[in-house]
């Protein structure tokens, strides 16, 4: 069963929807105009106030309390430290033999012979040698 309330506002909506469409039929033209007006402040109204007790409703709940959660000790700040430490030095060392293998290979490239199979260029051999970073 449906509450009193409910009913009281279905019957206060249907009474100007009805009102609305009988003069609507019978050719009064600003009649209907204000019952749908009417109608149209009913729902404004109504929902409003669904809003105001939605609101009121989650206001009243209560809210969790925060949580404490445990400090940082210095033991595991220093965990950090060591790890990032490790990582940081396994990425220098890491790219320390790189650099170390590909100036291995530029020096090999370097001291082979010009006629060599490996030599791009045959004409290299009799051509001098110029340094980069004093030309003249």
């Amino acid at each position: 069963m449906r509450s009193k309330k409910y009913q009281i506002a279905l019957a206060a909506l249907t009474a100007p929807a009805l009102l609305t469409a009988v003069f609507a039929l019978l050719g009064h033209p600003w009649i209907p105009e204000v019952g749908l007006a009417a109608l149209l402040l009913m729902i404004a109204v109504i929902s409003l106030d669904t809003n105001r007790r939605t609101r009121s409703r989650f206001a009243a709940r209560t809210k969790p309390e925060p949580r404490a959660t445990p400090g940082v000790s210095p033991d595991d700040l220093m965990g950090t430290v060591r790890l990032l430490q490790a990582q940081y030095v396994g990425r220098l060392d890491r790219s320390q033999a790189a650099l170390e293998e590909a100036a291995a290979a530029l020096l090999a490239a370097a001291e082979r012979p010009a006629d060599s199979p490996g030599s791009p260029h045959p004409e290299a051999a009799t051509a001098p040698r110029r340094d980069p970073l004093h030309t003249a």
